[in-house]
């Protein structure tokens, strides 16, 4: 019987090549992002999954957003912090299509945000890394949303904490079965918004989930439980990003709930809570309306009067410069029952030194945040003696002192 021919070819050592440089690209993803997840990275259940973009803005929110921007105070992008060096290298040409009031330019540059930087500092979907997504699949970041997700689950309860001394655990709770126990815990069936086309994350059948997302999720959650006795609640969110806590908040249940920021970034917002809470439930800078959301900037809230039951600052504090900081701190604690804060305490300045300082026999919570290594969650209950009596004078204390004179006693 004949031998069969043998395979003298040589082997597509391009073929190897490629498949080699995508273990490698796998592989450093996995040690890139060990540092940042809460458990040991082997095993996660989910998909990857990218959004395709579903809703349109109607032209009378672009027109709204315009308005709102030209009206706005902008010199506040004149400060020494990130925000400002994010502003003039990557968010001058969205800034010159809003003040030339650009219906068509602005509504093109939001709608597709994967495909320039207006997000850039506060958001993942931009330019950069929306094209690391699609380029490759081993940059992929579906484990670590879904790593925060059953850390949410963790943190409300609805799983069990991972013992690291016990055996290694080889499967967790599957991703609609967690939503589901979430779901018991906020009151509302969760969902995952995805106006905008090419937001990479963790498929979910509720819409793409994305790491911002999830953090808003818990976010809201801690909200929901610190004014578990107070059904009409007033909220202030300083730096709010895209406002996807806000957005949580509003389906948790809260009916007065303000964002401050700065201008660029209270344009994002609006054309994101427009879209997803619809037009009707956002007021803007400059808007004479109730809604259940009003979006301002700092000049609406630096020097005012009101008062609210709950001020929160998730990731921005530290970040920003050091007279905003201050100048913060001293309207939070003259204006509010509560701060719930969640920051980083890398930068030069951190919310508990501002707290010993502005109130140095005061007492906060203190504990590693759930959400993500190297964050603080704190909670500070503002002493009655801060308010009460007098508090008028209490608040000129404070602002004397943001200008320069002796700390407040």
């Amino acid at each position: 019987m004949p031998r069969a021919p043998t395979d003298t070819s040589m082997p597509d050592l391009s073929v190897a090549l490629a498949a080699a440089r995508r273990q490698i690209a796998r592989l450093t993803a996995e040690l890139d992002s060990a540092a940042l997840s809460h458990r040991r990275w082997h095993v996660f259940e989910g998909a990857r999954g990218v959004s395709r973009g579903d809703r349109h803005a109607p032209r009378s929110l672009i027109q709204r957003m315009i308005q709102a921007y030209q009206a706005a105070n902008l010199d506040t992008y004149d400060g020494n912090s990130m925000w400002t060096l994010y502003f003039h290298g990557k968010h001058l040409d969205a800034h010159n299509f809003l003040m030339a009031g650009d219906v068509e330019a602005v509504s093109n540059a939001w709608s597709n945000p994967g495909g320039n930087f207006i997000f850039w500092g506060f958001e993942e979907i931009n330019q950069s890394s929306t094209a690391a997504y699609r380029s490759s699949p081993a940059v992929d970041p579906s484990p670590r949303i879904y790593d925060n997700l059953l850390r949410l689950a963790e943190a409300a309860g609805v799983t069990r904490l991972e013992y690291p001394e016990a055996p290694q655990r080889t499967t967790f709770e599957p991703v609609e079965a967690i939503l589901e126990g979430l779901d018991q815990v906020m009151g509302f069936r969760i969902d995952f918004p995805n106006p905008f086309p090419g937001e990479y994350g963790l498929q979910t059948s509720r819409g793409v989930a994305s790491y911002r997302a999830i953090q808003a999720l818990y976010q809201a959650h801690r909200t929901k439980l610190l004014l578990a006795d107070r059904p009409d609640a007033k909220v202030l969110e300083i730096g709010a990003g895209l406002g996807r806590s806000a957005y949580y908040c509003v389906r948790a249940g809260i009916k007065d709930y303000t964002i401050i920021d700065i201008p660029f970034t209270n344009a994002s917002q609006a054309f994101y809570l427009g879209l997803t809470l619809g037009e009707e439930q956002v007021a803007l800078n400059g808007e004479d309306r109730v809604a259940s959301v009003k979006i301002l900037t700092p000049s609406e809230f630096v020097g005012g009067a009101e008062r609210y039951d709950l001020i929160v600052n998730f990731d921005s504090m530290t970040e920003i410069d050091t007279d905003t900081q201050r100048s913060y701190m001293a309207e939070i604690i003259a204006r509010a029952d509560i701060f719930l804060s969640v920051n980083h305490e890398h930068n030069t300045r951190s919310v508990h030194g501002w707290i010993a300082e502005l109130l140095p026999n005061a007492r906060a919570s203190r504990h590693p945040y759930w959400m993500r290594n190297g964050y603080v969650e704190e909670v500070l209950v503002v002493p009655p003696a801060a308010q009460d009596p007098a508090p008028a004078t209490f608040i000129e204390r404070l602002r004397r002192y943001v200008m320069g004179a002796r700390r407040p006693d």
